[in-house]
């Protein structure tokens, strides 16, 4: 039974009798310090409009929680069908839908830990429903700032503050006839709202598997500058779908397999990093070398956008 109810800001689950010590029962880096339960993050946030159909709902608390449990129900109180994950040494609980969410309808969340519960909504987007196969020429500009990092969960917020400079853009060069789409991955520079192209980031050729009015393209690697340095993804999966009436695109995110020894001038020991930050750690790159790290960007925002990308080697 719960012995606190969060407050509606949703800050704090108030701990105090049972704290939050975490014990490495089982070989779990054990963060110290930690001495009252509170939630870290919600995604999609509690009264959000704007959720994406095909996307996460992340319920994340600041101390480790190994008894929490998540689920997400409809308005009409149905527990949807979705795969479950424990991340972060218990701290986080991630739900992926089985299927996508409804369109323009009302979900809630509930997370609960034995310190407390915590509830709340959200509203999907129209995007969702079949648009055909008229797809040509359809262009999105993508805001980086606005996503959510879940992979590398130890580095998140390191990383993050990179990626965030990345504006890429996406055109699609072919309708929908056979399936199978093609489409231009790029950057773009300045206001949005000129529709110019950074001449100066190389673009990509992608195959796209169609599945009305969802898109993922085949595995490729990309390589993208930042700043610091350039993040190196080894069978790169860019995916979203294509709003209502073909208006644009939506629900824009990113896989693949991080190379992360271009990033350890400027981060580090990356791999050490994201251990100690409760992350998975590095495994094999394809060369072999014990370097990389997953790398997942969800939910990042994408608007309409007045260019054309052309291509740049």
């Amino acid at each position: 039974m719960n012995r606190f109810l969060l407050a509606a800001s949703g800050l704090a689950f108030c701990a105090a009798e049972a704290g939050c010590e975490r014990y490495d029962e089982d070989g779990i880096y054990v963060r110290t310090g930690c001495e009252e339960q509170r939630v870290a993050r919600l995604r999609p946030e509690d009264g959000a409009s704007n959720a994406y159909v095909d996307g996460w709902v992340v319920g994340e608390v600041e101390c480790t929680a190994p008894e929490s449990t998540i689920e997400l129900r409809t308005q009409a109180n149905r527990v949807v069908d979705a795969v479950i994950t424990r991340h972060l040494a218990e701290r986080q609980l991630r739900v992926r839908p089985n299927e996508p969410l409804a369109p323009n309808s009302t979900y809630v969340a509930r997370m609960e830990t034995d310190d407390g519960h915590r509830e709340w909504s959200f509203v999907t987007t129209r995007t969702g429903t079949a648009v055909g196969g008229e797809l040509l020429g359809i262009t999105a500009a993508a805001d980086s700032t606005g996503g959510l990092l879940l992979e590398p969960a130890g580095v998140a917020t390191t990383l993050f503050e990179e990626i965030a400079t990345m504006r890429p853009a996406l055109e699609l060069l072919s309708d929908a006839a056979s399936g199978e789409l093609t489409a231009r991955l790029g950057a773009w520079t300045g206001a949005v709202e000129t529709g110019t192209q950074d001449g100066s980031r190389a673009t990509t050729e992608l195959t796209l598997s169609w599945q009305d009015p969802f898109f993922e393209s085949q595995p490729t690697d990309l390589r993208w500058r930042l700043v610091n340095f350039a993040l190196v993804l080894e069978d790169a999966v860019v995916g979203g779908a294509v709003q209502p009436g073909a208006e644009g695109l939506e629900g824009f995110w990113l896989q693949g397999t991080w190379d992360t020894r271009e990033a350890a001038a400027s981060l580090g020991d990356v791999c050490t990093a994201d251990l100690e930050g409760d992350g998975v750690g590095c495994g094999p790159c394809r060369d072999g070398a014990e370097d990389c790290l997953p790398f997942h960007l969800v939910h990042v925002p994408q608007v309409a956008w007045p260019g054309t990308l052309v291509e740049v080697q």
